[in-house]
């Protein structure tokens, strides 16, 4: 089922999020002044789609259907399948960047992410003969964002700390995002764009970093 604002509004706050802004812990960060132009922003993507009188231009082009579910969803959700499909695509993130007035939080780029995962997984399964399974579980994840109305982030950026250094280097080990491992267990650490607090989820490729540590870099968090 699709969300208007006030119901994404809710969804962050039951999700109880804290955030550190400044040295202090913010519990209710989507009303920060430093997060809230963010956060308005994604809510504009909900608000379009579920009432159409609101821009019944925008509403035609972030409402699609799903070949998932089978029912409506926003277009950001939606698995590229056509030509067709890629042009609208476009012409919604042009008319969301002509009316939000900039970057709305980062939904376009989830859309490189999540197609670069959805063909990535298929051919790693095709090539382990049936050993894998990645396609299929990538598959009901987005089958489940889509019947949710999730906000999918693709971070492609971090605080980059003194960009004349690479990674391993840098004075602040935690300013280039990274991976690190206990035990079995691999978990993100890194300062992350502002934009992804507002999502529900922050998709990513991983990349190896290029670094005498063999740190692995993260293009973007994975939550």
């Amino acid at each position: 089922m699709m969300m208007n604002g006030e119901e994404y509004l809710k969804s962050l706050k039951e999700m109880k999020t804290v955030v550190y802004i400044n040295g202090n812990a913010i519990s209710d960060y989507y009303d920060h002044p430093v997060m809230k132009p963010a956060v308005n922003t994604l809510k504009a993507t909900y608000d379009l789609a579920s009432d159409p009188g609101r821009d019944p231009e925008l509403h035609s082009l972030l409402v699609t259907d799903s070949d998932l579910t089978k029912g409506r969803i926003n277009r950001f959700l939606k698995i590229i399948r056509s030509q067709d499909d890629l042009l609208a695509r476009m012409k919604l993130q042009r008319a969301m960047m002509r009316y939000t007035g900039g970057c709305f939080g980062g939904r376009c780029v989830s859309g490189a992410v999540i197609h670069a995962l959805w063909s990535v997984t298929y051919e790693v399964d095709r090539e382990s003969s049936g050993k894998t399974s990645y396609h299929e579980r990538f598959r009901n994840y987005m089958k489940i964002a889509q019947e949710k109305d999730l906000a999918i982030s693709g971070n492609i950026t971090d605080a980059k700390g003194d960009r004349s250094l690479p990674p391993h280097r840098q004075a602040d080990p935690d300013h280039p995002g990274r991976l690190r491992q206990h035990v079995d267990v691999l978990f993100a650490v890194g300062i992350p764009e502002l934009g992804v607090l507002g999502f529900h989820d922050v998709d990513g490729n991983v990349a190896p970093a290029v670094s005498q540590e063999l740190q692995v870099a993260l293009d973007s968090f994975l939550c």
